[in-house]
């Protein structure tokens, strides 16, 4: 598969982490409906480079993330359009993608924004990163998973501020709700995002995205299917090759050599 022609991202390949920034720093780099084509169509690509298994996902400049939809394009926008979402697609795809995504929040991160941010796997903000999804201002609601996911990854009294009352957070304030991760100086954010993916990067690869499925599935099933399901997982795991590497590699006190077996 051959890689997209971008006008509104870049791409940079670093050995086995992607490194995909939005960049639209004049319109503080809103999701525009051609940005979430182009987001479709490199994580499209991206998932199928074998060697690459982390994706970073960033903001070009230094005051936003992503700000959000495209207000002028939601002026017109009607209803019956809105059935068919792609955005909503796209947003599943990555979570059920091989790629752990992490995101570099760098600023603002409001609306779709923080929704794309949400449905990586794992959320790094530096200092001055805000968080909010502001869509009742409008007289809408967050579109593209946010009522879903922020209970998730809150709780429902944090989501229920933030979304009907429009409190935003701040970086800190999103570490003391567990949606984000890790907080980072502006200047050292990327360094520490790709010390995170190159953490990833260096573990068995079938063993994460078997992983990754298995975490993903415990908001959507009782206790006992999880468990089946993590039983599962951790059985095909016993019978790969990566498996006896990572062991002898453990054993012989040297770095594991996995392909992916």
């Amino acid at each position: 598969m051959s890689k997209p022609q971008l006008e509104y991202l870049l791409l940079e390949e670093k050995g086995n982490t992607a490194i995909v920034t939005i960049n639209r720093p004049e319109a503080m780099n809103a999701l525009s409906t051609e940005v979430w084509r182009e987001l479709k169509a490199t994580v499209d690509y991206l998932n199928n480079q074998e060697d690459i298994r982390a994706v970073i996902l960033t903001g070009a400049g230094d005051k936003a993330f992503a700000a959000g939809a495209d207000v002028k394009n939601l002026l017109v926008k009607k209803g019956k359009e809105n059935l068919s979402s792609f955005a909503r697609d796209f947003l599943l795809g990555m979570q059920n993608s091989r790629l752990v995504f992490i995101a570099a929040i760098n600023g603002y991160a409001f609306g779709g924004g923080l929704e794309l941010s949400m449905f990586c796997d794992i959320r790094i903000a530096s200092t001055t990163a805000l968080l909010g999804l502001p869509e009742t201002n409008l007289g809408l609601l967050p579109g593209a998973g946010g009522t879903q996911k922020l209970v998730r990854l809150t709780n429902e009294s944090i989501a229920k501020q933030v979304i009907l009352g429009g409190r935003i957070l701040s970086a800190e304030e999103g570490v003391a709700s567990g949606l984000i991760m890790q907080v980072a100086d502006p200047a050292e954010l990327l360094t520490v995002a790709e010390k995170v993916a190159k953490r990833v990067t260096a573990k068995g690869p079938i063993a994460v995205m078997l992983a990754k499925r298995v975490i993903n599935s415990a908001n959507d099933v009782d206790i006992h299917s999880g468990l089946l399901f993590e039983n599962l997982a951790f059985s095909v795991l016993l019978d790969t090759n990566d498996k006896v590497e990572g062991i002898n590699a453990f054993l012989e006190k040297r770095k594991a050599e996995f392909k992916s077996e």
